[in-house]
């Protein structure tokens, strides 16, 4: 990483991000990444933000080539002092609801886009909900202090997080010795694209017979597989090359799928950065027809989505249901996903262009969605009357919902007594759409 220039203290590393500077600790080493570099993060910026004062060497690690890894050295102003359990973190600024924004002259300055609710019972999250009134932002516009860079008490002792990142070393070590990490072309992928031709031709093969709703279920099982694959190339791990890989996910997933990868790639990013933290993690964030847990009762605000996601009396009706929509709400997910996966490329149109990709991926995938409709269209058009048109459109996107059930579990009673005042068994379905 080549020759550091200077120790770092805890209290100077505090002063700098105060002051608006992206700090992050890589192997005790102390890395500044300019605000140009955060613009342009392949990742997204969010990736960055929520390491802010924190130790990140394993997910830089996880998410890298080392072809990047060699770059990063560029960012580096020293080491920082440790004890013996490593870096002790700091809370991110975005965490207690603190980011910066481009002033009238042009400086970025900070901005307080929403309000911490301070952490109960040594929870480790600090839940976020909108600014209440002008009064608080009033109070609070110079910035953050240094009480929002503490963390909140944890279960979890700095000891034992010393030992799982220990323990995740060897793992990943051992996971390249044995070479799992070497893509097999021919044995991995080969199964899978015979699979993807399969239900392509037997779709193809019984919509010129058509057997309309035969083929709707053949496409929508086509589109169900692909995603795996998609899910591969947006983690860079099939041809480990960036261009590549996204070359091909663009072509599986919006000239195929009519989904974009690139908000895919955004969203799971963040998900696996912050996992189902319900301020952040937007993987989780299914208001106002699915809750998972009661800390959305509380109308937090989504770093990720920059919205309030609130708890009206319509959510509270529709997540009192949810134990017995579950199915039926994710039946429609894929949707969701067109709304989320078109939002985000409009926004992107007037974002800062990416390190990679630059401005081509984004016009590849435009192009792709718009493909995508027009197969798609002459399909339904050609169903012979709007009703079967119709059909074949619910039945091949029903068919893909088993994607979005992944995770399911109960909330107590108290949760749906607390909604309804009702007393009866009220087990409500937990969900993870796959995003």
């Amino acid at each position: 990483m080549g020759v550091a220039k200077r120790q770092w203290s805890r209290q100077e590393v505090a002063a700098c991000i105060l002051a608006g500077e992206t700090l992050v600790v890589y192997n005790n080493l102390l890395l500044r990444i300019p605000q140009a570099w955060l613009n342009a993060h392949p990742g997204g910026s969010l990736a960055i933000l929520h390491f802010i004062g924190r130790d990140a060497s394993d997910e830089i690690d996880a998410y890298h080539s080392d072809e990047t890894m060699r770059k990063i050295r560029l960012f580096v102003v020293g080491t920082v002092e440790t004890s013996s359990y490593g870096w002790e973190p700091f809370q991110p600024p975005v965490m207690s609801g603190w980011t910066r924004k481009p002033s009238s002259d042009g400086s970025l300055t900070w901005y307080r886009e929403a309000n911490s609710i301070p952490p109960v019972n040594l929870s480790s999250e600090v839940f976020l909900v909108p600014n209440g009134s002008s009064t608080v932002q009033q109070h609070r516009s110079c910035g953050p202090e240094f009480s929002d860079l503490v963390p909140p008490p944890s279960h979890l002792s700095p000891k034992a997080q010393v030992q799982h990142s220990a323990a995740y070393k060897e793992l990943h070590k051992r996971i390249i010795k044995a070479g799992l990490y070497k893509t097999r072309y021919f044995t991995g992928y080969g199964p899978e694209i015979a699979r993807y031709v399969l239900l392509a031709a037997l779709s193809a093969y019984a919509y010129s017979n058509k057997w309309f709703i035969t083929s709707a279920i053949f496409l929508g099982l086509l589109w169900h597989q692909l995603v795996f694959t998609v899910h591969d190339l947006g983690h860079m791990g099939v041809t480990h090359n960036w261009t590549i890989d996204r070359l091909i996910a663009i072509i599986l997933a919006d000239f195929i799928g009519g989904l974009s990868v690139g908000w895919w790639v955004d969203n799971h990013n963040v998900h696996h950065l912050v996992t189902n933290h319900p301020s952040h993690d937007p993987d989780i964030e299914h208001l106002p027809f699915l809750a998972i847990s009661t800390a959305f009762f509380s109308s937090l605000w989504s770093t990720y989505y920059k919205r309030t996601m609130t708890f009206d009396r319509f959510s509270a009706f529709m997540v009192s249901l949810q134990h017995k929509i579950f199915y039926i709400v994710l039946a429609f997910g894929r949707f969701n996903l067109y709304a989320n996966a078109y939002s985000f490329l409009i926004r992107k149109a007037f974002d800062h262009p990416k390190a990679r990709g630059g401005k081509w991926s984004w016009w590849l995938e435009v192009i792709g969605i718009g493909f995508f409709w027009c197969w798609f269209g002459i399909l339904l058009k050609g169903c012979g009357s709007w009703q079967m048109a119709l059909a074949y459109l619910i039945v091949s996107h029903v068919v893909t919902s088993p994607l979005h059930v992944q995770v399911t579990s109960a909330l107590p009673n108290s949760v749906c007594t607390k909604l309804t005042g009702c007393t009866t068994d009220c087990a409500v379905a937990l969900c993870h759409v796959y995003e």
